[in-house]
């Protein structure tokens, strides 16, 4: 299952939750500034939209190496 976040939109609206490619998706449109405040599913805090994409990257697994 794709991790989900929930939003917290400058305006004070709470959105959510959805989910990564979604969320990327809407931050490319423009459609998500970036003091949009992101709260990871399991993360301790809310966070920026930026701190929590990079976040996702660092935890996200690393591809399989394929063979020589």
């Amino acid at each position: 299952m794709l991790q989900q976040f929930l939003l917290h939109l400058p305006d004070g609206t709470q959105y959510g939750p959805i989910d990564r490619p979604t969320l990327e998706a809407w931050h490319r449109e423009g459609r998500l500034p970036e003091d949009t405040l992101v709260w990871p599913e399991g993360a301790p805090d809310w966070m920026s939209l930026t701190r929590a994409l990079e976040a996702a990257d660092a935890s996200a697994p690393a591809p399989a190496a394929s063979p020589a």
